[in-house]
């Protein structure tokens, strides 16, 4: 029907009008988090790095995978530090296939992952405050606070903000279907 088709546009519009001011203030907040990280993808694998990614054989082959589920000494290559974290070493394989063995993918994911965190901040501060202001500077919190570049600089502190990523993914998503929002 044509005038339900309209009014659908217009609710995009509408969704996406008032969206527009606050992705273009996580954008300002993502590039302003992302110049201020830039020089992490020169850095080398430290302390733990070593061992639990760069040293370890189960990162290797994408087809190690049932190791990582089933062995707690997938996530070191160290035989004798039991690390039974499955999602952790899966995020390091997929780096190895795409990256090679160097520590510059690595902290590109590390750095994506951490941007990803800001992201979720952002829409969970607007949602419970429903405030840009307050969102905008709850995600500056997040993106530049200095206890955040431990997760960005050293490889092996991801499990940090995975953890936190999942985290307000799930808050997020249980949220919205608290709230019945689509489909969710």
């Amino acid at each position: 029907h044509p005038s339900r088709a309209r009014d659908r546009v217009k609710a995009l519009q509408s969704e996406a009008a008032r969206w527009a001011v606050p992705a273009l203030a996580v954008g300002v907040i993502l590039l302003v988090a992302a110049v201020t990280y830039r020089g992490v993808t020169t850095h080398d694998f430290v302390l733990d790095d070593t061992h639990t990614v760069k040293h370890n054989p189960a990162l290797r082959s994408l087809m190690l995978a049932p190791q990582w589920l089933t062995s707690p000494y997938s996530g070191s290559g160290i035989r004798e530090f039991a690390n039974y974290r499955p999602v952790l070493v899966a995020s390091y394989a997929l780096d190895h296939a795409f990256w090679g063995d160097g520590p510059r993918g690595y902290h590109v994911t590390n750095l994506a992952i951490h941007l990803g965190v800001v992201i979720l901040g952002f829409v969970l501060a607007r949602r419970l405050w429903r405030e840009d202001a307050a969102a905008f500077c709850a995600a500056g919190l997040i993106a530049l606070h200095p206890i955040n570049a431990e997760a960005v600089n050293y490889v092996t502190a991801r499990s940090s903000s995975l953890m936190t990523w999942f985290v307000l993914a799930a808050i997020w998503l249980s949220e919205r279907g608290v709230a019945g929002s689509g489909r969710w």
